[in-house]
This record gives structure tokens, sequence and C-alpha cells, in this order.
């Protein structure tokens, strides 16, 4: 974010090379999508500065309905699972 009057901008700075200078493919998908989000961001923020709005109003999802398909699915603790294998892999390595 740059700084503008004292403030911080929602433009992102970008270096001198762009990514989408005919002398610079993008090396991965990766990238190309950085790019796109990097590019999206900036036009709706110029965007919104353009229509005079300082602050950009958030909106979070949120499902009403719970998906029937989902009703007895359990969620995984995956930092406890990786715990258990780490654990597991060493004893059976000292084992």
């Amino acid at each position: 974010m740059q700084n503008v009057n004292g403030q911080k901008s929602g433009v992102i700075p970008r270096n001198n090379v762009t990514m989408r200078d005919s002398s610079h493919i993008p090396v991965s998908q990766h990238d190309d999508l950085i790019q796109f989000m990097f590019d999206s961001w900036n036009k709706v923020f110029c965007e919104q500065q353009a229509n005079g709005q300082e602050r950009i109003n958030v909106s979070y999802y949120s499902e009403d309905e719970v998906n029937s398909q989902l009703k007895d699915f359990i969620p995984v603790d995956l930092e406890a699972l990786k715990n258990r294998q780490i654990i597991h892999h060493n004893l059976s390595q000292h084992a």
C-alpha cells in the first residue's frame, strides 16, 4: 500500500517491469493469477475513488441453509492430524 497525504491507499505499488510486458512472459499460472488479482483490485479501488468513496464496504458470504449433502460432515482438525502423523513417524523410526 502506498502513502497518500500521510494515509495508506489501497493501490498496491508495482515494480518498474510489469508482468504483462511483451519481453517478460509470466512464469506460471500462479504469476498470471497474481497479476489478475492485482489488476482487478486496482481497477475496483480506482473506480471507488473516482466515485468519491473513501472506504470500501466489505461483504461476507453466509449460507442461510445447510447443504443436505454436508449434514453428516465432520470437520477435520488438520493441526491435530499432522501432529499425530509426526508422532507416529517419530515413534516408528525409534522402534
